[in-house]
């Protein structure tokens, strides 16, 4: 069966961006794709960047929304429990008589018993001097029993996981 999708620029383009997901799991439909130039602006603006890395209890993802230059939401999670346990907010250091007075300032929270804002500390100010945007990171990653071989890696990962982030969005 060959099937043709068109999107256009009305505000349907996750529902078109989740058809083709649905349709590229089946081997028995051809299909092609006809995007307007509305639908590719609208498409920068209503998906977000998601990236995993790592293997197994180890994994990590980071997803990032954008909101057109004015800041990063993301949530960044992983091990084998999810969950919210700290969150850091980066912006761009104030400018005084035209120097900027730092590269990035930091406010950072954390869940009681959590260590979870020290990943999102480090991933929220990563994007805020890559970006040039205030960016706020929420974090939860957490693996029962972990070594601290395994905290190093897990933490590796969300380093990982925001370069992989930053190309992307920097494409």
């Amino acid at each position: 069966m060959r099937l043709i999708v068109g999107i256009s620029g009305a505000t349907g383009v996750q529902i078109g961006y989740r058809l083709l997901e649905v349709l590229s799991q089946r081997g028995d439909i051809e299909v092609h794709l006809v995007v307007s130039e509305g639908a590719k602006v609208i498409f920068d603006r209503e998906t977000d960047v998601t990236v995993q890395v790592g293997e197994g209890d180890l994994r990590v993802t980071l997803s990032v929304t954008e909101t057109d230059g004015q800041g990063l939401a993301c949530f960044l999670y992983g091990g084998t429990l999810p969950h919210v346990g700290g969150h850091a907010l980066a912006s761009p250091g104030p400018l005084l008589h035209g120097a900027r007075l730092s590269r990035a300032d930091l406010w950072v929270s954390t869940v009681p018993g959590h260590k979870d804002a020290d990943a999102a500390a480090a991933v929220a100010r990563e994007l805020c001097i890559a970006t040039g945007q205030p960016v706020s990171v929420a974090a939860g990653i957490h693996v029962d029993n972990a070594t601290a071989g395994e905290v190093k890696a897990l933490y590796q990962e969300c380093l990982d996981a925001t370069e992989a982030a930053l190309e992307m969005l920097m494409d």
